[in-house]
Parts: C-alpha cells; sequence; structure tokens
C-alpha cells in the first residue's frame, strides 16, 4: 500500500514538473510568435553581415505604454522601432495570444469587447482602451496615406 501511494505520488510529481515546461514554453513564445509574425508581414529587416532578422520589437501595452510582462493579460501595440512603421494589436488572454491587424477594425475591436468579458474593468477603463484603439486604427491610417517627399521636384 505505502509503494503505491509512493508511486502514486511521484507520478503526479513528475506530470506537475511536465506541464510546468509546458506552460513556460507557452509563456516565452509570445515573442516568438510576434517575431514571426512581423517576419511575415515584412516588418522586419535582416541583418546583411549575419542574415538574420533584427529583433528591433516593440509590444507595449495599449493603454499605460508599458512592456509587455509574459504574465499579464492584457492588449498590446505590436510594431517595430522604425519610424512610420504599422503598428498592430497583441491580445494575451491566459495561453491565448492574438495578433490583428488594425486595417480589421471590427476584428479587433470584437477582440477587445472579448477582453472585457474576461476582465473586471470599470466603464471609464474600457472608454480608454477603445479611445487607444481608434488612436491606433487612425496613426495607421495617417502613415499609410502620407507621401513621401521626392527630393527632385523642384521648389
Amino acid at each position: 500500500m505505502l509503494k503505491q501511494v509512493s508511486l502514486i505520488f511521484m507520478v503526479l510529481f513528475i506530470i506537475s514538473c511536465d506541464n510546468e515546461v509546458k506552460q513556460n514554453t507557452k509563456e516565452i513564445s509570445i515573442k516568438d510568435t510576434a517575431l514571426k509574425f512581423l517576419i511575415k508581414k515584412g516588418e522586419l529587416k535582416k541583418n546583411p553581415s549575419t542574415g538574420k532578422f533584427y529583433e528591433n520589437i516593440l509590444i507595449k501595452e495599449l493603454v499605460s505604454d508599458v512592456t509587455i510582462d509574459n504574465n499579464s493579460d492584457g492588449v498590446y501595440r505590436l510594431g517595430t522601432h522604425e519610424s512610420h512603421s504599422k503598428e498592430y494589436v497583441l491580445f494575451k488572454l491566459y495561453n491565448d495570444i492574438r495578433i490583428i491587424e488594425t486595417d480589421s477594425f471590427s476584428t479587433s475591436i470584437q477582440n477587445l469587447f472579448d477582453f472585457f468579458n474576461s476582465q473586471e474593468l470599470d466603464k471609464n477603463t474600457r472608454s480608454i482602451y477603445i479611445k487607444k484603439l481608434i488612436e491606433l486604427n487612425k496613426s495607421n491610417i495617417d502613415n499609410r496615406i502620407m507621401i513621401p517627399k521626392n527630393d527632385n521636384r523642384p521648389n
């Protein structure tokens, strides 16, 4: 009987260690997920000398502008540290990570409301998130329609 109880505790211990490793792997994958997404979108450039992609990404909380903490659920701005680069919205909820293009505003707002439903946020905080999402969308639109100055034009 004692051997069986010991065996059960040992199996439970091994399972809990295995789950801990999987959880840590999921937490680490936030940056990896963001890097893969930005590479796929052509937002990151390769370093010509190494052939590797620059990892100059920015992931900041939408409202507070705090850099992402792998343990924190939230709504984040995702982009690169280059001027006039496009920014995306990253939603992290539990172990689910969604990256949404702001061009799809209805999808962004729907994900934001899904986030609201999972959190206890007051009306004022919710309205700030909505305002920031609208500002991010507007900023991307403004950056997209900017016409670069052609230095060859006459003054």
